[in-house]
């Protein structure tokens, strides 16, 4: 038994050791807050000094102490707790530190020791930090098991205890599918319950607010929630935040549908506000580029995003970027995610207007590209063609691959051309048809390019056939760009020439001529001889010969009774006002033979006037 006064000795000098304890603590902490270089600290500070921790610190396994033992220096001595949690002490044993604050475990060693001792007198401070080990889940880009160091790195004194957000950096950053909103920390508590803490790292980006930035301890779990709705204007903002995966990390995409070259492609992307060396963001707008633009098939405001979670379950969105072309909605263009298939419908039905201001965007197929259509129907020379840029046929610059380009190849179009009911028929990526009507004749009239489209490689150009032609209509017609400059016009028969002149029975007159012009011009028009009555023989575009016997009206207009328009190599047969009209005609086609490009042409013409026989040509 210790005598009273013994007791109340030692209980003083308990008292002074801790009151010096207390004001190294207070000088250490003190010291922990300088934040300059090395250089700041006075030359008495050691660099290697011990680290100081906060009242609130928990020890954990890899932790190196420091314990002083006034009754027993003998049993004083430095410990490292044990993976368990432990450290081994001298008549006690084994005793469990583990999530203790330094003044609990001095308690908790205080108390063990008071068996041996009635006054023990214990102390315990840090001599080294040791490492946190958590385990990270989720949408993170690497989940896994981390150590975290605990120790400052710098040259300053205390520790530097990992948070939340060092576990996610280290785990490489949180998913596109991650939930920021619902990130959970579980720790296990000594009594083995778990708590749960949850954190809103979205209010941590929008607030800053750093209490959600929790502090982590040792065996903590991070997991990270898929989220269950798409937020396109939140999506792009925690895209570049600094818990995201970072921007520049090179990502894998496939994409589909209407591009020039579908396929699977890797984005490498970069914030262009930090690095002006960057390519842009890794957005779906890129995708589309390295794709080779959309086809002119394309539906972009329903570009749908198929997006893989770290669980295995698909989460699908749509983006609009025609809303993205119109009012600059960066929202729509949204940043592109490891494995995303990003697919581009096809339009169910042809806007010229959006056609026309998509092939002019920066996701459009490049125009200076050559392309193959086919142009049939009402044209001087049906066929394939191929379109380009720059045209030296045509003396074009940089003039777009549209409509009327493709008709003035293939020569122009005829007379009874129906230029309300134009069509485009393409091929989809699906391998259906899609048709686009054009009116041709809106773009006359109003000259608005979005009745011109631009042509696709592939495309089929249909021009139909007018049934009913209107005089009015011609006119205006023939002084289009897409209309033929000339035709070639044969008038044969009496008066044919002049006295001073030879006869010009192959004529070059302006497209849509009237037959009353095409006679006075061939100088076949002689009261004496020549009657207004004649043949015009046509030959048609299905092989056929038809005849026409008209009484020409030189007064009259237009019309196609008296005076209709002529077509490109039509014939005009002046009749006789004499008995030898059949003879006289013969003699004359027969010499202008020569003149007409076609034999055939002239066979099929005697053939159907019954000049020779045994012919069959309709």
């Amino acid at each position: 038994m210790f005598k009273a006064g013994e007791a109340k000795k030692k209980l003083a000098n308990s008292f002074t050791s801790l009151t010096l304890l207390s004001v190294i603590a207070i000088a250490g902490s003190a010291t922990a807050q300088v934040q300059g270089p090395v250089e700041s600290v006075p030359p008495s500070v050691p660099l290697n000094f011990t680290p100081t921790v906060g009242d609130d610190y928990r020890l954990g396994p890899g932790d190196r102490i420091r314990l002083n033992n006034l009754e027993g220096p003998e049993f004083s001595g430095d410990h490292q707790i044990a993976p368990d949690g432990t450290i081994s002490l001298p008549l006690i044993g084994s005793v469990n530190i583990q999530g203790l604050t330094l003044q609990q475990a001095t308690d908790l060693i205080i108390a063990r020791y008071s068996r041996f001792y009635k006054y023990p007198q214990v102390s315990i401070y840090i001599q080294a930090i040791g490492p946190l080990e958590i385990v990270t889940a989720g949408e993170l880009r690497f989940p896994g098991r981390y150590v975290l160091s605990r120790e400052d790195q710098t040259r300053h004194r205390g520790i530097q205890l990992p948070t939340l957000l060092d576990a996610i950096l280290q785990s490489g950053g949180i998913t596109l599918t991650g939930n920021p909103r619902q990130v959970q920390v579980r720790r296990r508590q000594p009594t083995g319950a778990e708590q749960v803490i949850t954190v809103d790292l979205w209010n941590f980006l929008r607030t800053g607010d750093r209490s959600e930035n929790v502090t982590l301890q040792d065996g903590d779990t991070i997991f990270v929630p898929t989220e269950t709705a798409v937020n396109l204007a939140e999506k792009r903002e925690l895209a570049i935040a600094t818990f995201a995966t970072d921007i520049n990390t090179p990502r894998t995409i496939a994409i589909v549908g209407e591009v020039t070259r579908p396929g699977s492609y890797v984005i490498q992307g970069g914030d262009t506000q930090l690095d002006r060396r960057s390519d842009g963001l890794p957005t779906v707008i890129k995708a589309i580029q390295l794709a080779g633009g959309i086809t002119l098939s394309a539906d972009i405001q329903q570009v749908q995003i198929r997006r893989i979670s770290k669980t295995g379950s698909e989460i699908t969105f749509e983006v609009n970027l025609w809303q993205f072309f119109q009012d600059g909605d960066l929202t729509q263009d949204t940043i592109v995610q490891e494995g995303d298939i990003i697919s581009i419908p096809t339009a169910t039905t042809a806007n010229l207007t959006q056609m026309r201001q998509l092939s002019q965007t920066s996701i459009a197929t490049d125009l200076s590209q050559p392309r193959t259509v086919n142009v049939v129907g009402d044209v001087m020379r049906p066929g394939p063609y191929v379109l380009k840029t720059r045209d030296p046929l045509l003396q074009s610059v940089d003039g777009l691959p549209t409509v009327t380009r493709a008709i003035q190849l293939a020569g122009g179009i005829k007379p009874t051309a129906n230029l309300r009911l134009v069509q485009i028929r393409r091929l989809t990526r699906a391998g259906a048809e899609q048709i686009i009507n054009v009116d041709l004749w809106q773009l006359l009239q109003s000259g608005d390019l979005t009745h011109d489209p631009i042509l696709a490689q592939g495309d089929t150009l249909v021009i139909p056939t007018m049934t009913d032609v209107n005089p009015a209509e011609a006119r205006e017609v023939a002084n289009a760009s897409f209309s033929p400059g000339t035709m070639t016009v044969y008038v044969v028969g009496e008066g044919v020439g002049s006295r001073n002149l030879p006869p010009r029975p192959e004529l070059q007159l302006p497209t849509n001529t009237p037959i009353s012009q095409a006679v006075l011009a061939s100088g076949a028009f002689d009261k004496g001889r020549a009657s207004n009555s004649v043949q015009l023989i046509r030959l048609n575009s299905n092989g056929t010969v038809s005849q026409h016997n008209l009484e020409i009206d030189f007064t009259a207009g237009i019309n196609e009774q008296t005076n209709p328009l002529l077509r490109d190599k039509d014939i005009i047969v002046i009749r006789q006002t004499g008995g030898s009209r059949v003879t006289d005609t013969l003699q004359s086609i027969g010499e202008s033979a020569l003149l007409i490009p076609r034999i055939e042409t002239l066979l099929r013409i005697l053939s159907f006037l019954g000049f020779i026989d045994n012919q069959s040509f309709d």
